[in-house]
């Protein structure tokens, strides 16, 4: 591997194991990174490429939270050279056959309402009650409702065999003895929206701990103290701020790009495993000034 495409994410902030990213990234003779905000990834890459918002694109809206199919139409031409990931896609692909005939298989002659219409199965367009994207110019439409869902809520739990806790979680339990909380923003998402000044107008040198005031006692820390929390992956200093209503073993530092708390989420994960982002263990100290 000598070379990396990064787009459509951040895994400087959004990821675990960040220390292993940045070793990789060292690695690479090469690293491309496409986004609209410069970004820690963007910074530790060769070449940053200005991505389009989705002000200036065409695509199709679906979410997770609702029952609703949308075309996002584009809006505004976009800003000097920014392109979306679609056309940076379709030029290079065709900037790299035209070099090595057949080196890239990427179909570039197909734009973005080509991608929609193969998008619109038609099994979509049966779910949705329409017959193709002039459907969904005219406006957004719901989720027809199958026959086959009842509208009651049934739960199945498959039989489980409880085991007994392993000695490391013990040890790590001593040397380690606080929960970290790790909630976003609700200004921003990760690194998303974070470079606005206009929607982050209080931009802080370092990040915000919110620790209970148990927690305060045990290691006389006050309101404004630089702290540093940290496990065997990192550590992240901070701000100290004393909150009552927290519960007495819990450390809340919100989700940041500029401050990846992320830092201290390691470990190895196997198939079919989750990233343990709620299940991170840590400690506190005052803030060291030699590193």
């Amino acid at each position: 591997l000598k070379m990396l495409w990064i787009s459509c994410g951040n895994p400087l902030a959004q990821d675990h194991n960040i220390k292993l990213w940045h070793d990789l990234l060292e690695r690479m003779e090469l690293v491309v990174c496409v986004d609209l905000y410069f970004t820690a990834t963007a910074r530790c890459s060769d070449i940053v490429l200005p991505a389009a918002s989705f002000f200036e694109e065409e695509d199709l809206v679906a979410g997770f939270w609702h029952e609703w199919l949308s075309l996002n139409e584009r809006a505004l031409p976009t800003f000097y050279e920014s392109k979306s990931d679609l056309q940076i896609a379709r030029e290079l692909s065709r900037r790299l056959n035209e070099s090595r005939p057949g080196f890239s298989c990427f179909p570039h002659e197909k734009g973005a309402c080509d991608w929609i219409e193969d998008a619109l199965t038609d099994e979509v367009r049966a779910e949705y009650g329409i017959s193709g994207i002039g459907d969904l110019r005219k406006g957004s439409r719901k989720r027809r409702e199958s026959p086959d869902v009842s509208g009651k809520w049934e739960y199945r739990f498959p039989r489980v065999n409880l085991e007994p806790l392993r000695e490391g979680v013990s040890r790590c339990a001593q040397s380690f003895p606080y929960y970290l909380l790790t909630p976003q923003s609700l200004l921003k998402v990760h690194s998303q929206y974070e470079t606005l000044s206009w929607l982050n107008p209080d931009s802080p040198d370092s990040p915000t701990i919110d620790i209970s005031l148990r927690i305060a006692q045990e290691h006389l820390a006050h309101d404004g103290e630089m702290m540093e929390i940290y496990n065997e992956f990192g550590f992240l200093k901070g701000r100290a701020r004393i909150n009552p209503s927290l519960p007495e073993s819990v450390v809340v530092v919100e989700q940041s790009g500029s401050f990846s708390v992320n830092s201290l989420i390691g470990g190895a994960v196997g198939e079919g495993e989750s990233i343990p982002f709620f299940d991170c263990r840590i400690n506190i100290r005052k803030a060291r000034t030699n590193v």
